[in-house]
């Protein structure tokens, strides 16, 4: 079963509308009788194509799965004993356990919802064994946007991270059993949504997120580029950074950067601006991986 959820951070609107003509694709469930506990298994987000490969990064609008360990079950089914399975996206530090799906949505946090903000849960396990079936492979974070919530709200201005996963509750919507993975959204000015994800530790190493926090100062006819190192390296350590400029909003980053900043700099000048003119400036962070998305656009005029 999948509902409609308006979700909002803090707490989940008690709200549920069906959605059908969902198709997914059904895989056999085990003899094993359901009973072990798990709390704090492990929770993958990954490609929804072919064996499912875990994804390291992705845009607001990528479309991802989560799969489970083999066999991963609840501690009891849903036909006997009306056990469901949840999924939840909570803030770091908020235990999972302290999520209540007594409504049919989370107490707190949000969730796993598709592209038009359809959340998922509560979902039925395989009869007798409790296994966990049917996981919908058509996960979008900006799906959330479709139903509230903001890219600040995930990405708090600059960078948060999160635990989401799929949690099994019992009929008074106590959790029971949990696999989580961590993940950090990112504020990003090149996506549509104005956000990016990744999921953590992030291995094998990927490029880094953007940075944040850029400024711009004046001095005659050149400018002085300012940012902070983003929290997220992908893994492997920044090697510098790169600044790009252009009269047009938002510069391309495609070509030679206009100036350079060293693996531990905080800020670049761009020389022989013209004066009057109006500058549009994103920085971007380099690793071993290759080049991040570009920060946030900051813009000024030449005196």
């Amino acid at each position: 079963m999948r509902t409609k959820a308006l979700l909002t951070t803090g707490r989940a609107v008690a709200a549920l509308l069906a959605v059908g003509g969902i198709a997914f694709t059904y895989l056999t469930a085990s003899s094993t009788s359901a009973s072990a506990q798990t709390l704090g298994g492990t929770a993958t987000i990954a490609s929804p194509n072919g064996d499912n490969p875990p994804l390291s990064t992705g845009g607001s609008e990528a479309v991802f799965t989560v799969t489970l360990p083999a066999q991963a079950a609840c501690s009891e089914d849903t036909e006997n004993h009306q056990y469901h399975v949840f999924s939840y996206l909570l803030k770091e530090g908020v235990a999972v356990t302290s999520d209540n799906f007594s409504s049919g949505l989370p107490s707190e946090g949000l969730g796993l919802v598709d592209a038009s903000g359809d959340y998922y849960g509560p979902a039925n396990t395989a009869p007798g064994t409790g296994e966990i079936i049917n996981i919908p492979n058509d996960f979008e974070w900006a799906g959330l946007l479709k139903v509230g919530e903001t890219a600040a709200d995930l990405d708090g201005g600059s960078t948060e991270i999160w635990n989401t996963g799929l949690a099994c509750a019992n009929p008074s919507g106590t959790v029971t059993d949990y696999w989580n993975s961590q993940l950090a959204f990112v504020k990003s000015s090149s996506d549509p949504n104005g956000f990016i994800w990744w999921a953590l530790p992030g291995e094998p190493p990927t490029a880094p997120a953007p940075p944040t926090s850029p400024a711009v100062t004046f001095a005659k006819t050149t400018a002085t580029v300012s940012w902070t190192a983003p929290v997220l390296t992908g893994g492997s350590a920044i090697t510098g950074y790169d600044v790009y400029d252009s009269t047009t909003n938002p510069p391309s980053t495609s070509g030679t950067p206009n100036a350079k900043g060293k693996k531990t700099a905080k800020d670049a000048k761009v020389k022989k601006l013209k004066a009057g003119d109006t500058y549009y400036f994103v920085v971007t962070a380099v690793n071993a991986q290759g080049q991040s998305a570009a920060s946030a656009v900051v813009s000024g005029t030449v005196p």
